[in-house]
């Protein structure tokens, strides 16, 4: 028997494949404007990220700089840099360290290079110290470094110290627990990198 021989068996195939395509271009539509409303939500969690730690940044530059310049002009720190003995210079700059809660490196270098203090929980290599002095020819007064280590990023503020042709730096530490807590701010997967290489990132 044809199932299609009658006119009511014919309606009701031609209203029940309407009804089924009727409901796949609604689930479609509803998926894709979903998936444009998750896309839309992902986007703006990762803009807001982005910009927190970029304020972050800006925040902890601004605040060295306050910082440094008000210690690098102080007078007992600047006598004990013009004797270029690091034993005289690191039990001044230990003190200082201390009033500092938020830094993670506090070292002073000469015109020459020559590393009087280097304190503070960061493991910074000379090279970036290097990368962090400044020098009666150099085109800048202040400098900004983002130094690569194994498993974060180090930022670096230096000022120079009037007087004593010396450089004041101050580091703070990009690392896991820094990442941890942009992630409970903003609710999103955190990584920190440099020169394209991700350096440290969190995962659920």
């Amino acid at each position: 028997m044809n199932v299609f021989s009658s006119l009511t068996n014919r309606i009701f195939f031609a209203t029940a494949a309407l009804a089924v395509l009727l409901t796949t271009v609604a689930i479609s539509i509803v998926t894709r404007a979903a998936t444009r409303q998750t896309e839309a939500e992902l986007q703006r969690g990762i803009d807001e990220a982005a910009t927190l730690v970029n304020e972050y940044r800006r925040f902890q530059f601004e605040n060295f700089a306050r910082d440094a310049r008000f210690i690098a002009d102080f007078p007992p720190l600047k006598a004990a840099v013009d004797t270029h003995d690091p034993n005289t210079v690191q039990p001044i700059a230990r003190e200082y360290l201390q009033q500092l809660p938020n830094v993670d490196l506090f070292a002073i270098a000469d015109k020459d290079g020559r590393i009087l203090a280097r304190l503070g929980s960061a493991r910074a290599p000379d090279e970036a110290i290097a990368a962090a002095i400044i020098t009666g020819s150099a085109p800048v007064a202040e400098r900004e470094v983002f130094w690569p280590q194994e498993r974060g990023i180090l930022l670096i503020k230096s000022v120079p110290m009037p007087d004593v042709l010396a450089t004041l730096i101050l580091g703070a530490n990009l690392d896991i627990a820094q990442a941890g807590k942009f992630k409970q701010l903003t609710n999103s997967e955190i990584a920190f990198g440099v020169d394209g290489v991700i350096r440290v990132a969190n995962a659920r």
